[in-house]
């Protein structure tokens, strides 16, 4: 019986890495995490990634395979992670928590280590700076036609885009960066940030996923749900036809 094949996430103090063990074709990484960290993406890049305040999502454009997630700074807490192949496989992660020194965990003799027992500690550092997470990813390229001004013009050149998908002029961040636009279909330029922000966008979003649900146990299919409906209202129909007279043509006699 060949060997099961596992997934595994290496959660250091700066930095997030993974290993497939020989699982190919991913389509896309999820951790599921709680803290806060400002963080630089290491994915390839045709990676893409979006995050929020407990979710990290990365989703694969084309065929490179990422080792290096994320280099950061914070305080964080990984609670899961999973990984779905293009096969549309689900493994999930096993965590392995790195760059905790205690002294319980020395190798080393402890009369040759040149720190003070005092000095261990068995959690990754808190930065009190960080207000909430955000993911950036630095040195991409635009091209002709790609990313534009406010004013309509193409820009070409390095750029850099954070997790709310908003690109931004500059290999990395400055004080004087410009923000980016893509165009729509009609050739009108978007914010990603205000489609985000838009109930009427989140309410069509949500109409749309309700559209698509896909029922976790038989329960909750829409056969099962459609007949206890059926059943529902099959009682309160003959509850009804009880209180009927004779001209009712049932009960009453």
């Amino acid at each position: 019986m060949p060997a099961k094949k596992i997934v595994e996430l290496f959660h250091g103090k700066n930095e997030i890495s993974i290993s497939f063990n020989s699982i190919e074709n991913i389509a896309c990484i999820q951790i599921i995490y709680t803290g806060k960290m400002h963080a630089e993406s290491m994915l390839p890049d045709d990676w893409l990634v979006i995050a929020n305040k407990n979710k990290i999502i990365c989703t694969s454009l084309g065929n490179s395979e990422p080792e290096l997630l994320f280099n950061y700074i914070g305080l964080i807490k990984i609670k899961g992670a999973s990984v779905i192949t293009k096969d549309l496989e689900i493994y999930n992660a096993k965590i392995n928590v790195e760059g905790i020194n205690t002294w319980d965990k020395i190798v080393s003799e402890y009369v040759y280590e040149d720190r003070l027992w005092e000095s261990f500690s068995n959690t990754h550092s808190q930065e009190t700076a960080i207000i909430r997470t955000s993911i950036v990813k630095n040195n991409l390229t635009a091209n002709l036609n790609e990313l534009f001004l406010k004013d309509g013009t193409s820009y070409q050149g390095l750029y850099h885009q954070h997790e709310d998908g908003h690109a931004m002029t500059g290999g990395k961040h400055e004080k004087d960066s410009k923000n980016l636009y893509r165009k729509d279909g009609l050739g009108r330029l978007h914010d990603l940030r205000k489609y985000k922000k838009n109930k009427n966008f989140v309410k069509s979003i949500k109409s749309r996923a309700e559209e698509l649900f896909i029922p976790k146990t038989r329960a909750d299919s829409k056969d099962i749900q459609d007949y206890k409906t059926f059943k529902i209202t099959e009682r309160k129909t003959k509850k009804g036809s009880k209180k009927l007279g004779p001209s009712g043509g049932s009960g009453g006699y």
